[in-house]
């Protein structure tokens, strides 16, 4: 059929190396659909940048971990390890790419790729609604919901040698304007240095001095991420838009589409990678009368946009990340 693409498992051998790994980040694809306000922007070739890095965006969900790809246009993720024993409930992926941290019920655990456990700690009581990772894995913040009724937030900082972790700042939670209800933020920053912590009370994003115990108002919005250069801050604002904050002044790099994830940064802080609520033309609805979700890589410099093909089922848009494809070995399938 003119334009179809065979099947990943036809242009593969039995040895599957990390080459052809990074051969699935190019796959063909299905025409990208045309959003109001995005005409122009849809670029294959933001997907070269992503192979030069050797990283690519994945989520990790209860006991396995699936990639960027394109397998036979099933949809974009590629599984290529499975974490057996595991159910996390919440994970994020830490900077360099090879571990993540995650919550089970009641533990916190720092894992590699490879399913092994690095450390583990139990946390207070509450809700962990946001977790993230220093640099080399021995240390994690994380955001917690109280169970009092008011459900006050609490950040707590825990290292690997910590018998209990320490609380940092407490928090009202807050509506944002508009909203008709409380939402519990999904994403937490922490700065590369650790020296600053970006989290958001719901309504708006506020930065902690770990040094100074100081915190700052940044802007409103949620679900704050630190570029790993530490000089910018990602966040979606009160209309579902990403906005990029560097030196107090917040550009709009994604609109005309709702985001429903925090956007995550790439090691080299030119991408991010987010999830959207994507139409067709002239087509409104798709399974169950929603909109489809999609996973999206932009390029900052330009705002170029690649749009995977087939939606994200099954997995929480939040425990999107990018991991090193050599660290994964063997794809399961």
């Amino acid at each position: 059929m003119k334009g179809a693409c065979s099947p990943w498992y036809s242009r593969v051998t039995v040895t599957v190396t990390i080459s052809i790994g990074l051969s699935l980040l190019t796959a063909c694809h299905e025409p990208q659909p045309r959003n109001a306000g995005w005409e122009n922007k849809f670029s294959d070739d933001v997907m070269k940048e992503v192979t030069k890095l050797r990283m690519a965006p994945a989520v990790i969900h209860h006991d396995w971990i699936r990639v960027l790809g394109d397998a036979n246009h099933s949809g974009p993720w590629y599984l290529w390890s499975s974490l057996p024993g595991m159910n996390f409930i919440k994970t994020n992926i830490g900077p360099s790419g090879d571990l993540f941290v995650g919550t089970v019920p009641n533990s916190i655990v720092v894992s590699g790729l490879d399913g092994k456990i690095h450390w583990e700690a139990v946390p207070p009581s509450g809700t962990i609604t946001a977790v993230a990772l220093s640099q080399e894995g021995s240390e994690a913040v994380f955001q917690s919901r109280g169970t009092s009724v008011d459900g006050r937030f609490s950040i707590y900082r825990l290292g690997s040698q910590d018998r209990n972790p320490k609380k940092l700042v407490e928090f009202a939670r807050q509506k944002m304007a508009g909203s008709a209800g409380y939402e519990d933020p999904q994403s937490i920053g922490w700065s590369v240095d650790r020296k600053h912590i970006a989290y958001s009370d719901g309504a708006a994003i506020w930065s902690y001095s770990t040094e100074s115990g100081i915190t700052s108002f940044v802007r409103a919005g949620t679900d704050p991420t630190y570029s790993p250069d530490g000089s910018q801050i990602a966040l979606r604002n009160g209309r579902g838009e990403i906005e990029v904050v560097k030196n107090s002044v917040a550009v709009t790099v994604i609109s005309g589409f709702q985001v429903t994830s925090a956007a995550r940064w790439s090691p080299d802080s030119k991408l991010i990678v987010c999830v959207l609520e994507y139409y067709y033309p002239n087509v409104r609805t798709a399974v169950s009368g929603e909109a489809i979700a999609r996973i999206a890589v932009l390029r900052l410099r330009d705002r170029a946009m690649y749009v995977l093909p087939g939606a994200l089922h099954g997995a929480d848009a939040n425990d999107l990340g990018w991991v090193h494809l050599e660290k994964l070995g063997t794809p399961d399938r």
